[in-house]
Order: structure tokens, then C-alpha cells, then sequence
């Protein structure tokens, strides 16, 4: 989705995205498919380049703060296959 958004271009908007995918993984505790992460790195490097340094640093550090909002809404399995309450 991120780099649909650079296709659009709207750079910005794909920063939001890859940063929502990451902070996705991080939350999961989840690692990205080793072979995607060269058009990962790719679509990256893409979004960083078309936006100011300022602007992809804030974006970035934005992952952070969402990682931490996805790991406090994780709901917590007790192994008897039903979702808490």
C-alpha cells in the first residue's frame, strides 16, 4: 500500500503506510518475510528520498508511538482458544 501511495505521489502518505506495516510486525513480534524485505528496503529508500529529512524522520519516529499502541491493544490468550472478555 505504501507504494501505491509513492505511485500516487504522495510520498507522505506512504511514509504513514510503510511506518502502519512496521509498527504492524514490531507489535506481533513479527519478522518480515525475508523476500520482501529487498522491495521493502526498496520502497523505503523511494519514500525517503522524494520527502525532506525532517518530514521522513517525524514519520519514522511515529513507528515507535504505534508499536506501543499495538502491543497495549493486544489481547492476551489464555490457551483455551476462546478470546478474553
Amino acid at each position: 500500500m505504501g507504494r501505491v501511495g509513492l505511485g500516487q505521489g504522495n510520498p507522505t502518505r506512504a511514509a504513514t503506510l510503510f511506518v502502519a506495516a512496521k509498527a504492524q510486525f514490531e507489535a506481533a513480534g513479527l519478522a518480515m518475510d525475508p523476500n520482501e524485505g529487498p522491495e521493502y528496503e526498496k520502497g523505503l529508500a523511494a519514500i525517503r528520498a522524494a520527502l525532506d529529512e525532517a518530514t521522513f524522520t517525524a514519520a519514522w519516529a511515529e513507528r515507535r508511538c504505534l508499536t506501543r499502541m499495538l502491543e497495549l491493544e493486544k489481547p492476551e490468550f489464555d490457551g483455551s482458544g476462546r478470546a478474553p472478555d
